[in-house]
């Protein structure tokens, strides 16, 4: 049984509401038990002799909006806080919604890379914004320059010529050609 299309009985709506710390109608009401690896509260209940792990912010969204949540939607929080069960800091939504949620409060991960992934920092001259669908992501300048001159010249090293590329965006490289590290071929 999917956890999208568990019903509940009052009894175990009872007992999921003993388990979760509630506070002022403000605060952020903690679930009190297990929590998942990304810090969401798991609940385990038995359907048809099988146990089954419930996120608890799907339960809690389930019980304010009185019906099941389709297996497509998510359990959306409004104080970024992944252990509340507060009904009033949830809300459903979609994968994209969720997405687009992490990037405007500064939350998804390639927003917090400090570097791209052969080590060249996002910053000053360094930085490609290109638009996306949810606004616009950084790339990093020297690789995506370098992915470009390598689709023409294939013989080239990657890393050596993304490291040139980073130390020219950074204003301390001369030229690719100052250091050899790119020979302009002559037409014999």
């Amino acid at each position: 049984m999917r956890e999208s299309t568990l019903r509940l009985t009052d009894q175990e709506i009872e007992h999921f509401w003993y388990r979760v710390d509630v506070g002022g109608l403000d605060s952020c009401w903690e679930w009190s038990l297990a929590r998942d690896k990304d810090g969401y509260g798991k609940w385990g209940i038995r359907r048809d002799g099988k146990a089954v792990s419930v996120r608890c912010n799907r339960i809690a969204l389930q019980i304010k909006l009185g019906r099941p949540l389709p297996p497509e939607a998510k359990a959306l929080h409004t104080c970024d806080n992944p252990p509340c069960c507060n009904p009033d800091h949830l809300y459903e939504g979609s994968q994209y919604d969720n997405e687009e949620d992490k990037v405007l409060r500064g939350r998804h991960a390639n927003l917090i890379k400090a570097e791209c992934a052969k080590g060249h920092p996002y910053e000053g001259m360094n930085i490609y914004a290109r638009p996306a669908r949810h606004g616009t992501m950084r790339d990093c300048q020297a690789c995506r320059r370098t992915r470009a001159w390598i689709k023409n010249h294939p013989e080239w090293d990657f890393d050596v010529v993304a490291d040139a590329c980073y130390k020219h965006s950074m204003g301390a490289y001369k030229s690719l050609r100052a250091e050899g590290l790119i020979v302009r071929q002559t037409k014999g």
